[in-house]
């Protein structure tokens, strides 16, 4: 199989850690029937029950289980396994989160470092509310809506003593502040705990003109430039974090014997990310 030359998109991890690791946890609640507690989270004091948190249809699509709540709450009703942070990682937080508009308020999200012991509230229903950073205000009009937020695990702050260890768990809940509305009415689904990456720039076989055939199956390299643009510094990429269609770095003999913009990769990926675009050719920075 051959590939013509290609400029496209590489979500690459810039913290010392693997690329190929993205996500660190995800729940997407299962498929039908939807029924009994969420497998994997706990309650208060880490018991693994009762908490209120509970698998149930999605309102608009009966074969997708989704998350919501029997009981309103305070401190957190549900609380994932435990996420380890690798060090010095910047995070962030997927859900996706549905409510109504006369009795869906409610939902909130954060992390915990116990159950709960230290925690923040990332999103939640109120703007008012003062406990929530509110990072997002979480939508209730009776259509799903997706939320991405970025978070430092290693931060300390938020509204209840977290200390910033970076090992902490999702914690979920329909807050009791709005008594009056019933619980049952907020819920989650699609949870997701993962590297804040960003989307960069890669050039296949830099400074070549017209067609450049790849041969995948071939055990020779491939030249491929990860560029800089106003907003990154490719030269901060760790050689050990790059990851191509799970291809991994590979230095050859010793590594003054490679140019110091480039970098072999085994299964042939050459990756030139001390580089910065000029027309169509990689030069070094």
């Amino acid at each position: 199989m051959t590939l013509r030359r290609l400029t496209f998109v590489l979500v690459l991890a810039v913290a010392p850690i693997s690329a190929s690791a993205q996500s660190l946890f995800s729940d997407a609640f299962g498929g039908s029937p939807c029924a009994g507690a969420p497998a994997g989270w706990s309650g208060k004091d880490g018991a693994p029950t009762p908490f209120s948190a509970y698998r149930t249809s999605d309102p608009t699509k009966s074969s997708n289980c989704v998350v919501a709540f029997l009981n309103r709450t305070a401190g957190g009703d549900a609380y994932s396994s435990a996420i380890t942070a690798p060090s010095g990682a910047k995070l962030v937080l997927e859900f996706d989160y549905l409510g109504y508009q006369l009795n869906g308020m409610g939902g909130t999200i954060g992390i915990s470092e116990g159950f709960p012991a230290g925690h923040r509230w990332f999103a939640g229903t109120d703007p008012g509310d003062g406990s929530i950073e509110q990072r997002v205000t979480l939508v209730a009009d009776g259509v799903w809506h997706h939320y991405v937020t970025p978070f430092d695990p290693f931060e300390a702050g938020g509204c209840c003593g977290y200390t910033g260890s970076g090992v902490f768990r999702v914690m979920i809940e329909q807050f009791n502040w709005w008594s009056q509305y019933p619980a049952g009415s907020a819920y989650f689904d699609n949870i997701r705990v993962g590297l804040n990456a960003i989307a960069v720039t890669v050039d296949v076989k830099p400074g070549t003109t017209g067609p450049a055939p790849i041969n995948i199956g071939s055990a020779g390299v491939i030249p491929v430039a990860i560029l800089s643009d106003r907003t990154f510094d490719a030269t901060q990429v760790n050689p050990a974090t790059v990851r191509v269609a799970g291809a991994v770095v590979r230095l050859t003999g010793n590594a003054q014997d490679v140019p110091p913009m480039t970098w072999m990769v085994t299964a042939g990926w050459i990756s030139c990310a001390r580089s910065r675009r000029t027309s169509s050719t990689c030069s070094p920075a």
